[in-house]
């Protein structure tokens, strides 16, 4: 995806390549619109997107309720690779280790594209990648206890015993499951 900037230097969402246009990673940090509390935000895309970043195409919402949104105050664009000192970061997981970096020709912007092969698997995150997120009001959610009578399959006894590990040493850790 490629962008172009308004007058009002707002972000305009472009899928067809053309010369004029900007990779999200080439643009200005962009601030964040104030919030337009009368807008009638979609609940479905609060759903899909609160506490997380996520790749367009793994969004099922049309670009242009997605752009409606950012324009209100309620969605965000971050560049999913950025550049920091001519070292490549990944905004999904981190990754500063440069030689877990590649380029290819890429079909989406027409350059050299970087992506990070770290998260890979996850699908290819790209300079011209944005990733989305939710700025809006966060979900009113009210507590309840829950019980779960079931058993983790080995995979899942393993990622949940490394979660917990990650919590009791403060620490971070990936985990893209269902």
């Amino acid at each position: 995806m490629l962008f172009s900037i308004s007058p009002q230097n707002e972000l305009i969402p472009v899928l067809a390549p053309r010369p004029d246009l900007m990779r999200i990673t080439d643009l200005p940090l962009q601030t964040p619109h104030p919030l337009d509390t009368n807008f009638c935000y979609s609940k479905n895309l609060q759903a899909t997107l609160e506490g997380k970043k996520l790749l367009f195409e793994e969004i099922s919402i049309s670009l242009e309720e997605i752009q409606e949104h950012y324009l209100k105050g309620y969605c965000a664009y971050h560049p999913g690779i950025r550049r920091n000192s001519n070292k490549l970061i990944c905004a999904r997981c981190g990754n500063k280790r440069q030689e877990l970096f590649a380029s290819y020709q890429c079909a989406r912007c027409k350059r050299a594209c970087a992506y990070c092969r770290n998260c890979v698997m996850m699908g290819r995150i790209s300079e011209c990648s944005p990733l989305i997120s939710w700025t809006g009001p966060a979900t009113v959610i009210t507590p309840c206890t829950l019980e779960w009578q079931g058993s983790l399959s080995p995979g899942q006894q393993h990622a949940s015993s490394k979660i917990v590990e990650a919590v009791e040493r403060n620490s971070e850790i990936l985990v893209w499951a269902v």
